[in-house]
């Protein structure tokens, strides 16, 4: 899976970016936020809907909340 774009931070704090994909410059946009625990790209539909809304004129932000980094680390240092 493979999507185009830019990744940008929009906090202040850990981890927290997006990526913009799609028709630069639009006016309308998609934002796709996975699960507690999910990344970027956190299924297997993402990219198929990032080329399709692009088709339409639309963008696709996916946004990574802090707290899918913060689970897993929590994770990891329990194992």
């Amino acid at each position: 899976m493979q999507i185009s774009g830019t990744l940008t931070r929009y906090g202040p704090a850990g981890p927290q970016v997006a990526l913009l994909a799609g028709a630069p410059g639009v006016a309308r946009a998609v934002v796709l936020v996975g699960g507690l625990t999910d990344g970027l790209l956190f299924a297997p539909y993402v990219a198929t809907l990032t080329d399709a809304l692009a088709r339409r004129g639309w963008a696709a932000v996916h946004a990574s909340l802090q707290s899918a980094w913060t689970v897993r680390l929590r994770a990891l240092q329990a194992a």
